[in-house]
């Protein structure tokens, strides 16, 4: 099967924020120094996935540990950025709930062959919950431009992606009924949703403030 051209621009684009975050290392907080490494992760996770694909090699299972890892390190950053306690116990409350889900799943349910759809769609909705809380509270406790600080870009960024993939894997079966061309057309909006994450996720690195 020929892959578009445009899931390759989706894939490359996956470097961009790690290269980013590498040139902003020395002037970036703890927390962005993070955010850098899971960047370089991500990055490292891609091209596990394509060299295994490329082996005839199953590579689902990357993907099914990727969910725990995005999730836990995208609540961390919300976490160091909310001042209100309430609202932080709330991120810890999330993390925990999202990583016994994670592991009840991971040794009950799980087919290392498959895509865990399941627990996909919930850490899209634990993080797209998470991102709208940074985004209200940014909004109210900015004391200057909200665009100057970097979690800004990263929950909007988080809660585009976010709805993308839920929108396309829990309505996969139905897309799938539409025919191959709808299902296409679909993929190719995901992939814009990847590309666009991608440049938001290396805008924020280019903040002045965390």
């Amino acid at each position: 099967m020929t892959i578009p051209v445009f899931a390759h621009v989706a894939a490359v684009s996956c470097f961009i924020p790690a290269a980013v975050g590498l040139w902003y290392w020395k002037q970036s907080p703890a927390a962005m120094r993070v955010f850098t490494l899971f960047c370089l992760y991500s990055t490292l996770h891609l091209v596990m996935e394509f060299t295994l694909g490329r082996l005839g090699i199953s590579n689902q299972f990357l993907m099914n540990y990727h969910q725990i890892i995005e999730l836990l390190c995208i609540l961390y950053l919300f976490h160091a950025r909310v001042t209100e306690r309430r609202t932080q116990l709330f991120f810890r409350a999330l993390a925990a709930l999202y990583s016994v889900l994670w592991l009840v799943n991971k040794f009950l349910y799980e087919d290392p062959e498959r895509f865990s759809e399941g627990i996909t769609i919930a850490a899209m909705l634990v993080l797209m919950t998470a991102s709208v809380i940074v985004l209200n509270m940014s909004v109210r406790t900015a004391a200057g431009p909200v665009t100057q600080h970097s979690t800004f870009w990263i929950a909007l960024a988080v809660l585009l992606y976010g709805a993308g993939t839920v929108i396309i894997t829990g309505f996969s079966n139905t897309i799938l009924a539409m025919g191959m061309e709808a299902f296409d057309t679909f993929w190719h909006i995901n992939w814009g949703f990847t590309i666009l994450t991608n440049l938001l996720y290396a805008r924020s690195f280019r903040c002045p403030s965390f």
